[in-house]
Protein backbone atom coordinates (compact mmCIF):
# COMPACT_ATOMS: atom_id res chain seq x y z
CA UNK A 1 0.00 0.00 0.00
CA UNK A 2 2.80 2.33 0.88
CA UNK A 3 4.62 1.38 -2.32
CA UNK A 4 1.62 2.33 -4.47
CA UNK A 5 1.38 5.69 -2.80
CA UNK A 6 5.08 6.25 -3.38
CA UNK A 7 4.74 5.60 -7.15
CA UNK A 8 1.80 8.01 -7.49
CA UNK A 9 3.77 10.75 -5.73
CA UNK A 10 6.74 10.28 -8.14
CA UNK A 11 4.46 10.50 -11.22
CA UNK A 12 2.80 13.68 -9.95
CA UNK A 13 6.21 15.26 -9.39
CA UNK A 14 7.33 14.45 -12.93
CA UNK A 15 4.18 15.97 -14.38
CA UNK A 16 4.62 19.13 -12.35
CA UNK A 17 8.27 19.36 -13.52
CA UNK A 18 7.51 19.02 -17.31
CA UNK A 19 4.43 21.28 -17.33
CA UNK A 20 6.29 24.66 -17.05
CA UNK A 21 8.77 23.74 -19.86
CA UNK A 22 5.96 22.77 -22.24
CA UNK A 23 3.99 25.94 -21.59
CA UNK A 24 7.09 28.10 -22.17
CA UNK A 25 7.81 26.39 -25.50
CA UNK A 26 4.26 26.92 -26.72
CA UNK A 27 4.41 30.64 -25.81
CA UNK A 28 7.66 31.09 -27.83
CA UNK A 29 6.27 29.21 -30.86
CA UNK A 30 8.99 26.56 -30.77
CA UNK A 31 8.04 22.96 -30.29
CA UNK A 32 9.87 20.95 -27.76
CA UNK A 33 13.15 19.50 -28.76
CA UNK A 34 11.80 15.99 -29.08
CA UNK A 35 8.90 17.22 -31.31
CA UNK A 36 11.02 19.19 -33.86
CA UNK A 37 11.39 17.32 -37.24
CA UNK A 38 14.93 16.61 -38.26
CA UNK A 39 16.19 18.45 -41.36
CA UNK A 40 16.43 15.97 -44.21
CA UNK A 41 19.32 15.70 -46.57
CA UNK A 42 17.05 16.67 -49.48
CA UNK A 43 16.00 19.99 -47.90
CA UNK A 44 19.60 20.86 -47.09
CA UNK A 45 20.72 20.21 -50.65
CA UNK A 46 17.78 22.23 -52.05
CA UNK A 47 18.69 25.31 -50.00
CA UNK A 48 22.28 25.27 -51.30
CA UNK A 49 21.39 24.74 -54.97
CA UNK A 50 21.69 27.72 -57.36
CA UNK A 51 18.88 28.97 -59.54
CA UNK A 52 18.10 26.68 -62.51
CA UNK A 53 19.31 27.75 -65.97
CA UNK A 54 16.71 29.26 -68.33
CA UNK A 55 15.20 26.64 -70.54
CA UNK A 56 14.36 27.33 -74.24
CA UNK A 57 10.74 27.85 -75.16
CA UNK A 58 8.82 24.99 -76.62
CA UNK A 59 9.86 24.31 -80.27
CA UNK A 60 13.19 26.12 -79.94
CA UNK A 61 16.54 24.40 -79.83
CA UNK A 62 19.22 25.60 -77.53
CA UNK A 63 22.17 26.93 -79.56
CA UNK A 64 25.49 25.50 -78.60
CA UNK A 65 28.04 28.13 -77.64
CA UNK A 66 30.53 28.89 -80.45
CA UNK A 67 34.16 28.54 -79.69
CA UNK A 68 36.19 31.73 -79.95
CA UNK A 69 38.50 30.30 -82.60
CA UNK A 70 35.57 29.12 -84.71
CA UNK A 71 33.95 32.59 -84.58
CA UNK A 72 37.06 34.51 -85.67
CA UNK A 73 38.84 32.28 -88.15
CA UNK A 74 36.12 32.19 -90.89
CA UNK A 75 35.95 36.00 -90.97
CA UNK A 76 39.71 36.22 -91.23
CA UNK A 77 39.71 33.69 -94.05
CA UNK A 78 36.98 35.63 -95.88
CA UNK A 79 38.92 38.90 -95.63
CA UNK A 80 42.05 37.20 -96.87
CA UNK A 81 40.15 35.72 -99.82
CA UNK A 82 38.67 39.10 -100.80
CA UNK A 83 42.07 40.77 -100.53
CA UNK A 84 43.65 38.06 -102.66
CA UNK A 85 40.95 38.48 -105.32
CA UNK A 86 41.52 42.23 -105.41
CA UNK A 87 45.27 41.77 -105.76
CA UNK A 88 44.82 39.24 -108.57
CA UNK A 89 42.35 41.53 -110.36
CA UNK A 90 44.76 44.47 -110.15
CA UNK A 91 47.63 42.34 -111.45
CA UNK A 92 45.54 41.17 -114.40
CA UNK A 93 44.79 44.72 -115.56
CA UNK A 94 47.10 46.38 -118.07
CA UNK A 95 48.44 49.84 -117.35
CA UNK A 96 45.91 51.64 -119.57
CA UNK A 97 42.99 49.72 -117.99
CA UNK A 98 44.08 51.07 -114.59
CA UNK A 99 43.94 54.63 -115.92
CA UNK A 100 47.72 54.92 -116.09
CA UNK A 101 50.30 55.47 -113.38
CA UNK A 102 48.22 58.06 -111.52
CA UNK A 103 44.77 56.94 -112.65
CA UNK A 104 44.18 60.13 -114.68
CA UNK A 105 43.72 58.30 -117.98
CA UNK A 106 46.09 60.63 -119.84
CA UNK A 107 48.23 59.35 -122.73
CA UNK A 108 51.33 61.01 -124.17
CA UNK A 109 53.04 59.48 -127.18
CA UNK A 110 55.79 60.17 -129.69
CA UNK A 111 56.16 58.52 -133.11
CA UNK A 112 58.70 58.57 -135.91
CA UNK A 113 58.69 56.85 -139.27
CA UNK A 114 58.43 57.19 -142.99
CA UNK A 115 55.69 58.39 -145.31
CA UNK A 116 55.00 56.99 -148.77
CA UNK A 117 52.90 59.54 -150.70
CA UNK A 118 53.84 58.13 -154.11
CA UNK A 119 50.95 55.68 -153.77
CA UNK A 120 48.50 58.47 -154.66
CA UNK A 121 50.63 61.41 -155.90
CA UNK A 122 53.96 62.36 -157.45
CA UNK A 123 55.66 63.13 -154.15
CA UNK A 124 58.51 60.97 -152.89
CA UNK A 125 59.17 59.17 -149.58
CA UNK A 126 59.56 61.46 -146.61
CA UNK A 127 60.34 61.45 -142.89
CA UNK A 128 57.43 61.93 -140.46
CA UNK A 129 57.38 62.85 -136.80
CA UNK A 130 54.30 62.96 -134.57
CA UNK A 131 53.23 63.85 -131.04
CA UNK A 132 50.03 62.46 -129.52
CA UNK A 133 47.95 63.58 -126.55
CA UNK A 134 45.05 61.35 -125.56
CA UNK A 135 42.56 60.44 -122.86
CA UNK A 136 41.21 56.95 -122.16
CA UNK A 137 37.50 57.12 -121.39
CA UNK A 138 36.46 55.42 -118.08
CA UNK A 139 34.15 52.94 -119.83
CA UNK A 140 34.68 49.46 -121.30
CA UNK A 141 37.89 48.98 -119.28
CA UNK A 142 39.26 52.23 -120.81
CA UNK A 143 39.54 50.61 -124.23
CA UNK A 144 38.44 53.83 -126.01
CA UNK A 145 40.90 56.71 -126.35
CA UNK A 146 40.14 60.17 -127.71
CA UNK A 147 43.28 61.81 -129.07
CA UNK A 148 44.70 64.89 -130.73
CA UNK A 149 47.97 64.60 -132.62
CA UNK A 150 50.28 66.86 -134.54
CA UNK A 151 52.48 65.55 -137.36
CA UNK A 152 55.15 67.05 -139.57
CA UNK A 153 56.17 65.84 -143.01
CA UNK A 154 57.87 67.41 -146.01
CA UNK A 155 57.42 65.30 -149.15
CA UNK A 156 59.06 66.63 -152.29
CA UNK A 157 58.90 66.05 -156.01
CA UNK A 158 61.35 66.71 -158.87
CA UNK A 159 60.26 67.05 -162.49
CA UNK A 160 62.10 67.71 -165.72
CA UNK A 161 60.30 69.13 -168.74
CA UNK A 162 61.83 69.04 -172.20
CA UNK A 163 60.56 71.24 -174.99
CA UNK A 164 61.43 74.37 -176.93
CA UNK A 165 60.75 77.51 -174.96
CA UNK A 166 62.31 80.70 -176.29
CA UNK A 167 62.04 82.33 -172.89
CA UNK A 168 64.49 79.83 -171.36
CA UNK A 169 68.21 79.54 -172.07
CA UNK A 170 69.73 76.53 -173.82
CA UNK A 171 67.52 74.05 -175.54
CA UNK A 172 64.52 75.06 -173.47
CA UNK A 173 64.66 72.08 -171.12
CA UNK A 174 63.79 73.02 -167.57
CA UNK A 175 63.32 71.28 -164.22
CA UNK A 176 61.88 72.14 -160.86
CA UNK A 177 61.73 70.81 -157.32
CA UNK A 178 58.59 71.24 -155.21
CA UNK A 179 58.61 70.59 -151.47
CA UNK A 180 55.36 70.52 -149.50
CA UNK A 181 55.89 71.32 -145.82
CA UNK A 182 52.93 69.85 -143.95
CA UNK A 183 51.69 70.40 -140.43
CA UNK A 184 48.92 67.86 -139.93
CA UNK A 185 46.46 68.00 -137.02
CA UNK A 186 44.39 64.88 -136.36
CA UNK A 187 41.40 64.56 -134.05
CA UNK A 188 40.11 61.04 -133.66
CA UNK A 189 39.27 58.01 -131.61
CA UNK A 190 41.22 54.83 -130.93
CA UNK A 191 39.87 51.46 -129.78
CA UNK A 192 42.07 48.83 -128.13
CA UNK A 193 40.98 45.22 -128.46
CA UNK A 194 41.77 43.11 -125.40
CA UNK A 195 42.85 39.68 -126.70
CA UNK A 196 43.76 38.30 -123.30
CA UNK A 197 47.47 39.00 -123.65
CA UNK A 198 49.57 40.70 -120.99
CA UNK A 199 51.98 41.97 -123.65
CA UNK A 200 50.23 42.81 -126.95
CA UNK A 201 46.99 44.73 -127.54
CA UNK A 202 45.98 45.54 -131.15
CA UNK A 203 44.03 48.70 -131.94
CA UNK A 204 42.38 50.67 -134.71
CA UNK A 205 41.82 54.40 -135.10
CA UNK A 206 39.70 56.79 -137.20
CA UNK A 207 39.60 60.55 -137.36
CA UNK A 208 39.63 63.75 -139.31
CA UNK A 209 42.68 65.68 -140.48
CA UNK A 210 43.52 69.27 -141.19
CA UNK A 211 46.52 69.87 -143.45
CA UNK A 212 48.26 73.22 -143.14
CA UNK A 213 50.83 73.21 -145.92
CA UNK A 214 53.26 75.39 -147.76
CA UNK A 215 54.81 74.46 -151.08
CA UNK A 216 58.17 75.88 -152.17
CA UNK A 217 59.00 75.61 -155.88
CA UNK A 218 62.53 76.15 -157.21
CA UNK A 219 63.14 75.87 -160.98
CA UNK A 220 66.11 76.11 -163.34
CA UNK A 221 66.91 75.88 -167.02
CA UNK A 222 70.32 75.03 -168.43
CA UNK A 223 71.76 75.26 -164.90
CA UNK A 224 70.41 78.76 -164.34
CA UNK A 225 67.64 79.44 -161.83
CA UNK A 226 64.61 81.12 -163.27
CA UNK A 227 62.72 81.91 -160.11
CA UNK A 228 61.18 80.62 -156.92
CA UNK A 229 57.55 80.42 -155.99
CA UNK A 230 55.71 79.82 -152.72
CA UNK A 231 52.16 78.63 -152.21
CA UNK A 232 50.12 78.08 -149.03
CA UNK A 233 46.74 76.57 -148.27
CA UNK A 234 44.67 74.53 -145.81
CA UNK A 235 42.80 71.35 -146.73
CA UNK A 236 40.70 68.86 -144.80
CA UNK A 237 40.66 65.11 -145.10
CA UNK A 238 40.46 61.82 -143.24
CA UNK A 239 42.66 59.44 -141.29
CA UNK A 240 42.73 55.73 -140.47
CA UNK A 241 45.29 53.57 -138.66
CA UNK A 242 45.94 50.04 -137.48
CA UNK A 243 48.54 49.22 -134.86
CA UNK A 244 49.54 47.32 -131.74
CA UNK A 245 50.77 48.28 -128.28
CA UNK A 246 53.54 46.17 -126.75
CA UNK A 247 53.39 46.91 -123.02
CA UNK A 248 56.85 47.45 -121.60
CA UNK A 249 57.54 49.44 -118.45
CA UNK A 250 55.15 52.29 -117.62
CA UNK A 251 53.84 52.47 -121.18
CA UNK A 252 53.84 50.70 -124.50
CA UNK A 253 56.07 50.38 -127.52
CA UNK A 254 53.83 50.89 -130.56
CA UNK A 255 53.93 49.87 -134.19
CA UNK A 256 51.43 51.60 -136.45
CA UNK A 257 50.40 51.93 -140.10
CA UNK A 258 48.51 55.12 -141.01
CA UNK A 259 46.75 56.45 -144.04
CA UNK A 260 45.73 60.09 -144.47
CA UNK A 261 44.24 61.86 -147.46
CA UNK A 262 43.08 65.29 -148.60
CA UNK A 263 42.64 66.57 -152.16
CA UNK A 264 44.69 69.57 -153.39
CA UNK A 265 43.99 71.78 -156.40
CA UNK A 266 45.92 75.08 -156.48
CA UNK A 267 47.87 77.20 -158.90
CA UNK A 268 51.06 75.14 -158.84
CA UNK A 269 49.83 71.89 -157.36
CA UNK A 270 46.92 71.10 -159.60
CA UNK A 271 44.65 68.09 -159.31
CA UNK A 272 46.77 66.28 -156.75
CA UNK A 273 46.49 65.28 -153.08
CA UNK A 274 48.27 64.91 -149.76
CA UNK A 275 47.62 61.17 -149.54
CA UNK A 276 50.28 59.15 -147.76
CA UNK A 277 50.75 55.71 -146.24
CA UNK A 278 52.90 56.05 -143.12
CA UNK A 279 54.71 53.36 -141.15
CA UNK A 280 55.76 54.55 -137.70
CA UNK A 281 57.06 53.28 -134.39
CA UNK A 282 56.92 55.05 -131.04
CA UNK A 283 56.25 54.92 -127.36
CA UNK A 284 53.19 55.86 -125.28
CA UNK A 285 53.16 56.82 -121.61
CA UNK A 286 49.95 56.18 -119.60
CA UNK A 287 49.62 58.68 -116.76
Amino acid sequence: MKSMMHIKLLALAAVLTLAPATAFSQQMGTPPEDEQPAATETETDTETDTEPEAQPAEGEEMAEPMAEDEAVEPMADEDATVGAEMEVGADDELIYQQGGLSGLGLVIGAKVGGGFPQLTSEFDTTFTGELELGYTLPVLDRSIEVFLSGQYAAPSSEETEAGPDERLPGDGTWSYEATMHQVVLTLGGLYRLDVGSDLVVPYGALGGRMYLWQTDVDGEADGQPFGEYEEQDTDFGGYAALGADFFLGPGSLLVEVQFGYASVDNFILRDTDTGSLNAVIGYRMFL
